[in-house]
Formats: structure tokens, C-alpha cells, sequence
């Protein structure tokens, strides 16, 4: 038990020991997760900003937050992402490696995680709420742009205008503009998953200091929109129901996604 115990320890410290940190050309801190699944993540600097907006009820009142640092996906985790962890693909729209992987549920990410974390000794996670909306936003390096790096959602966004865009079907990750933090696709191409539970008047608590929701609910949420959102849907605020933000965690609809938090 002692020998199996030891190599356990060795392998995870193998696997924690592929990960690396590089500063890219406009001086984000970039950690790549090792090769067999080649994830981006970029260094969210700790901060404060004011989460919500007066657009729609559930994003009521507008309220004062705190967070740690902490690392997230450059990108949507990608088909061939999720393959080389889980070894299979169920995604609705196939043939697509660069895609975002789509249509899993709560359980099914659950497992990816505890698979990325098991090859490499970290804990990745999805994001709160509220980690999420900061990056959206681009966190310390804000602009206070309308949509996830841009006033005009086209530049940033595969989203349900037919005129603009090609809104059948998810798109390769990063063809967009990036947000101000380097961040892709935050507004459109897939919803992504958070992990709070979803309350409609969770932020009349004001909770403030890296606040992850209500203790329990039935739905859990979603934000940034899809590649069949409106347009008006897909600023970093939105949260509300005509955006599909309160997810059942079985469901595995063919616009939801994700991307993945690692605490610094």
C-alpha cells in the first residue's frame, strides 16, 4: 500500500511539474497545462468591481465585489480538449476538434474535472458567477465595453443575427477579438457553465467578498450567450431568463459549454 501510495504522490507531481507559466507580448501571465491537453489559462489579477447592472431585475441592485486572483481559460475547453481527458466525445456538433465542446451536463463535467485534476495534481473548477462576469468584463484592465471586449458584438461574438454571422452551429474557438484580459469568446459561441446556483434575487445579499452563490437551488447558471442568442442577451451582465442563465444541471443542450478556473 506504502509502494502504491508513493507512486501515486510521484505521478501527480510529474503531471504538476509539465505545467508551465509564460508572459505573452502584452504582459499576461499565461499558464499551459501540459501538453496531453495543451490548455491556456490567463491570470485574473485580484480586484474589485461592481457585479450586476440596472438592465433587468436579476441583475439588481448593482453591488460591490472582491476577488481573489486567479486563473482561467484563455478559451472554451475544446473537443479535442475534452477528449484527451475523458477519451470520448458526445458533442452535438462533430468533426470540429477547435470547436467548443457542447451538450454536457453538471455530471459530465464533474468527471472531466476530476480527471484533469487526477493527471495533473491541480484543482481546476468551474468559475462562480462572479469570477466569471470579472473576466468577462476584463477584470483590472476594464474598458467597461457593452459585450466581452467590444461595443460592437460582432467583433467579439458568434451570436444569432443571421445577417452577421453563420448561427447554426458552434465555431473554432478564438476566431473573434479577445477581451481586454486575452480572453476569447466570452460573448457568444457557447453558453458557459458556472458553478453557483441559480437565484433570481441572490444579489439583493450583496454578498461581497468572493461570494459563490446560494448554498442549494435547482438550477445552476450559465452566462455570455450562444451562437443563438440575441444580441441583446449577450453582455457580461446578463443573467437573466430569455438567455437561458438558469441551467438544469441534466440538461445538455447543444449550445452550452464551458471553460475552467484554477484558484493562483
Amino acid at each position: 500500500m506504502r509502494y502504491l501510495i508513493t507512486i501515486l504522490l510521484c505521478t501527480a507531481i510529474a503531471h504538476a511539474q509539465e505545467i508551465t507559466r509564460t508572459i505573452d507580448k502584452d504582459g499576461r501571465y499565461v499558464e499551459h497545462i501540459d501538453k496531453e491537453t495543451d490548455i491556456e489559462m490567463i491570470l485574473v489579477q485580484g480586484g474589485s468591481f461592481d457585479m450586476g447592472s440596472n438592465n433587468n431585475p436579476d441583475e439588481q441592485p448593482i453591488h460591490r465585489v472582491t476577488l481573489d486572483g486567479y486563473y482561467i481559460g484563455k478559451y472554451e475547453v475544446t473537443q479535442q480538449q475534452w477528449e484527451s481527458v475523458v477519451h470520448y466525445n458526445l458533442s452535438d456538433h462533430t468533426n470540429c476538434p477547435t470547436c467548443p465542446v457542447d451538450g454536457r451536463s453538471w455530471g459530465d463535467i464533474q468527471e472531466f474535472l476530476y480527471n484533469l485534476n487526477k493527471m495533473t495534481g491541480k484543482h481546476y473548477r468551474l468559475p462562480t458567477e462572479a469570477e466569471w462576469e470579472y473576466a468577462a468584463r476584463g477584470g483590472s484592465r476594464s474598458k467597461h465595453y457593452a459585450y466581452s471586449g467590444s461595443n460592437n458584438y460582432n467583433s467579439v461574438a458568434w451570436c444569432g443575427d443571421h445577417y452577421i454571422t453563420d448561427a447554426d452551429k458552434t465555431h473554432p474557438v478564438g476566431l473573434k477579438e479577445p477581451n481586454e484580459l486575452g480572453l476569447y469568446d466570452m460573448s457568444g459561441n457557447t453558453l458557459e457553465w458556472c458553478s453557483d446556483w441559480y437565484d433570481a434575487d441572490y444579489y439583493k445579499l450583496r454578498a461581497s467578498n468572493n461570494p459563490t452563490g446560494p448554498a442549494t437551488g435547482k438550477y445552476k447558471i450559465a452566462r455570455g450567450g450562444s451562437y443563438l442568442t440575441k444580441p441583446e442577451y449577450l453582455s457580461a451582465t446578463y443573467r437573466s431568463q430569455g438567455g437561458s442563465a438558469k441551467v438544469d444541471t441534466g440538461a445538455r443542450w447543444k449550445t452550452l459549454g464551458f471553460r475552467i478556473v484554477r484558484e493562483r
